[in-house]
């Protein structure tokens, strides 16, 4: 996660969107995780992603999350 972080910082502002959403699909289920180190770099890494995509990307991730179907997806995001 430490990595995608750097990446999408190193290349924010310079149109590689398409690789950042790519990075973002890899990082993503990591907010599932229970251990609270893996948490912290996730949040790390979609900050980042959040500076190389722009926050509309990542609220429409929030808010597939936020109203899932299934409660125990909706527990995650709503903690």
């Amino acid at each position: 996660c430490a990595t995608v972080k750097h990446l999408s910082l190193g290349v924010a502002g310079l149109g590689c969107e398409d690789a950042l959403v790519h990075l973002l699909n890899y990082v993503w289920p990591n907010v599932f995780e229970a251990s609270p180190h893996v948490i912290q770099a996730t949040c790390d890494a979609i900050e980042g992603l959040m500076v190389g995509l722009g926050p509309n990307v990542i609220l429409a991730y929030v808010l597939q999350g936020l109203y899932h179907p299934a409660r125990k997806v909706r527990e995650i995001y709503w903690k």
